[in-house]
């Protein structure tokens, strides 16, 4: 059994993981979830706190959903945590990362290089925005990771053509993804 933690914004460090202690007791595992919170405004202390965080052991799961984050070194940073966490599943939906540039969301997938995410949650980001060529560049990164689900849902890649798609695909190829969500990709024509 799991249990979903949501960070109060006058949570201090203490009680954070006392919280976390009780959970881990009563549960065994816990699932955080920092969905629309605005991580890029935190104080380097509250980051400093979800750091640890997701050391814990006890984290499976982390969401950041349609978080704003000040800066990719931020995301990079949390990214790069998770190597040393027992987390699986990774919601990084809604948070704009089609507007990135190619060096950065490099950047950013080479942080989860040797985590232990199975489950990544790309979806309503915008890669539609992104050249075939870019979209390839950024699934290829995943080759070597331990991903086996992908979501790219609602990421506006009708706006694509068939020649993009085939060279986004192929670069999946050789990779452990054995499930992709391409739902809520159609024209609203």
């Amino acid at each position: 059994m799991r249990y979903k933690l949501r960070l109060d914004n006058n949570d201090q460090e203490e009680q954070i993981f006392t919280k976390i202690q009780e959970l881990k007791k009563s549960f065994g595992e816990v699932y955080l979830d920092l969905s629309t919170d605005y991580l890029g405004k935190e104080s380097g202390t509250k980051l400093a706190i979800l750091l640890k965080i997701l050391k814990d052991p006890a984290m499976t799961q982390l969401d950041l959903q349609g978080t704003v984050f000040g800066s990719t070194d931020i995301l990079i940073t949390i990214l790069d945590t998770l190597k040393h966490s027992k987390a699986t599943r990774l919601n990084l939906s809604w948070n704009s990362l089609g507007k990135k540039s190619s060096t950065k969301l490099t950047n950013i997938f080479g942080a989860l290089n040797t985590s232990r995410i199975s489950h990544l949650n790309l979806s309503g980001n915008h890669f539609g925005q992104k050249s075939g060529t870019e979209l390839a560049t950024m699934l290829a990164a995943l080759k070597d990771f331990r991903v086996t689900h992908l979501n790219l849902g609602a990421d506006e890649l009708w706006k694509k053509s068939a020649t993009d798609l085939a060279t986004m695909l192929a670069a999946l190829n050789n990779s452990r993804v054995t499930h992709l969500n391409l739902s809520g990709n159609c024209s609203s024509i």
